[in-house]
């Protein structure tokens, strides 16, 4: 028999609840088959980028788990083999941290777990605020990580003011990543830990408040909600509020293939001010790589970024309800925010884009569509054909075209007209904020919103949930 001790306990927010009794008996369980330790160890793993790297959140580092195949003899499913397997930036390792091999040696035997990669894709977790689409488990596969955290899950000492920010791989290459850890000053916090350093939307430059030292948690919460699964679509979405506006930003993975990122927006104020949408590169400077601004202005208001790897590519097109984007790359300085990263390479600096535009409460709509190199026409990993279609003044719509299918996402603000005419047909008409359609009507996904047609036929109709996908 044990007795719980309550000296360690911190008494400020976010511990003050933790229930510790001085003095309670208890009994201890063996910590490899019980308690959180593996569905802590199920959270990491949903999290692993195609590399086996793990997302590194926060001040984490690209790095690996040790130690969590031993959970296989004590319980856990034969993934925990399988993540340790194929983890490639440490192959089969034992000794990350602390020497393990002895254990191993112990626990897992080749011959007595046949490995399996984890029966989920997609995966959720409304509590720590992650939602993660993957296409699947190999070195090729795309791979999106939504991050939206609140409560104890953000006022922690490494939390970084990232609510809504993403990073994307696909087909052997990082695309648009986390900056990490990068702290030139050790009496400092890392400069990677400000909003600017993230993937989020700036409002006249500024986005979720910076931390101060220590349990000075500074940001402010984020809420992952309306979360749904499926192979046609998996849908998410992350909640926020800072500088007066509410962000409301949806993830869509179509087709196991590409991202629709929809941004809706929500001011206090009736005063316009500057926007600017997010992202950070994994390409020039010490990044490498090369990418392309796509200035020019698209027919019907889009504009973006096209990136290239040795192995794969992303075209990110966006557009906004409020009218023409200005792509443009905010000031350099080496080493500083929001250029420095800190990665598998070590420190450097990397492309930085920002879409921006004056408006009072602008919604954005962005299609992330990663390609492989080298792959012709016809293939279905060659780049997607992406169109901005005119929505209209409150609208912003875009047409994706694949082998064999093309899809229309379609962001409204309130009062937007309610019909889109699509190049060549048929007619699309919703009361939704944001709709996205299979041309064959085979899939839809309606949010904010009760109905949508396709050419007169009814996809949706009579729809009170926040959020809704319909197959058929």
């Amino acid at each position: 028999m044990f007795h719980h001790t309550c000296v360690t306990r911190n008494p400020d927010d976010p511990w003050s609840d933790n229930g510790c009794v001085e003095g309670a008996p208890f009994t201890l369980a063996h910590p490899l088959s019980s308690g959180s330790l593996q569905p802590t160890v199920d959270w990491s793993i949903s999290l692993r980028r195609p590399s086996g790297a793990r997302a590194n959140l926060n001040d984490a580092h690209q790095t690996a788990l040790n130690g969590a195949a031993l959970l296989s003899s004590f319980g856990a499913p034969s993934h925990v083999v399988w993540d340790w397997q194929h983890d490639g930036p440490l192959p089969l390792d034992t000794q990350k941290f602390d020497d393990l091999t002895p254990w191993y040696l112990a626990y897992v035997a080749d011959s007595a777990v046949a490995a399996k990669e984890p029966a989920w894709r997609n995966r959720f977790f409304p509590a720590a605020g992650h939602a993660v689409f993957r296409s699947g488990w190999g070195t090729d596969d795309r791979w999106l990580l939504l991050v939206a955290d609140h409560g104890p899950a953000r006022k922690t000492l490494h939390n970084h003011a990232d609510g809504t920010s993403f990073a994307l791989s696909a087909y052997g290459e990082d695309l648009l990543i986390d900056t990490g850890y990068y702290k030139p000053d050790a009496r400092q916090n890392p400069i990677t830990m400000d909003a600017a350093s993230h993937s989020v939307i700036l409002v006249d430059g500024v986005g979720a408040p910076k931390r101060g030292l220590l349990n000075d948690w500074g940001d402010t919460d984020a809420f992952l909600e309306n979360t749904k699964d499926g192979d046609a679509v998996a849908w998410a979405e992350a909640r926020t509020a800072y500088q007066g506006v509410e962000i409301r930003r949806g993830v869509a993975f179509v087709r196991q293939r590409y991202y629709v990122v929809a941004d809706r927006i929500a001011a206090s104020s009736s005063t316009p001010r500057t926007f600017q949408w997010r992202a950070h590169l994994w390409a020039g400077h010490e990044a490498g790589g090369g990418y392309t601004l796509l200035t020019g202005g698209l027919a019907g208001g889009g504009s973006g970024v096209r990136l290239d790897r040795g192995k794969a590519g992303l075209s990110l097109l966006l557009a906004s309800t409020a009218g023409p984007i200005t792509i443009e790359e905010p000031p350099f300085t080496a080493l500083a925010s929001p250029h420095v990263h800190d990665g598998d390479d070590g420190t450097g600096n990397h492309a930085v884009v920002d879409g921006k535009v004056q408006a009072i409460a602008p919604g954005f709509l962005a299609i992330l569509a990663p390609y492989a190199q080298g792959r012709a026409a016809g293939d279905p990993d060659a780049p997607l054909t992406v169109s901005p279609i005119d929505a209209g003044s409150g609208g912003a719509a875009w047409t994706v075209v694949g082998p064999g299918f093309r899809d229309v996402a379609w962001l409204r603000d309130p009062g937007a007209a309610g019909a889109l005419a699509l190049p060549g047909g048929p007619a699309l008409r919703t009361d939704a904020a944001f709709v996205l359609v299979a041309g064959d009507g085979s899939f839809a996904l309606v949010a904010g919103g009760t109905t949508v047609a396709l050419d007169g036929v009814t996809l949706v109709s009579d729809n009170h949930d926040p959020v809704v996908v319909v197959t058929r």
